[in-house]
């Protein structure tokens, strides 16, 4: 998954055949249809959005148990040595 914004947003949509400029001036273009399987860090960070859409740190057991069924949120992922070990939330509007 790519995330452009800016004029680099505004392209990507234009070459996707998408509207442009793109609104809230974002644009996300995934076009890979791999599914990649990652195995988790015993020390995962994980930053996620509250209700307000403030970041708050969370354990990963938590986060995963208050977002099953209801993941709204688009998320950076960190590797290291081939484990996940940063997952951080991205607001979108």
């Amino acid at each position: 998954m790519c995330f452009y914004v800016g004029d680099n947003a505004t392209l990507a949509a234009a070459q996707d055949g998408e509207e442009s400029p793109p609104p809230n001036d974002y644009y996300v273009r995934n076009d890979s249809s791999v599914t990649r399987v990652i195995p988790i860090a015993p020390t995962i960070t994980v930053t996620a959005l509250n209700n307000a859409n403030n970041p708050i740190s969370v354990s990963y057991a938590d986060w995963l148990s208050q977002r099953v069924g209801d993941f709204r949120h688009s998320v950076w992922i960190d590797t290291a040595s081939g484990e996940i070990v940063e997952i951080e939330e991205q607001y979108l509007p």
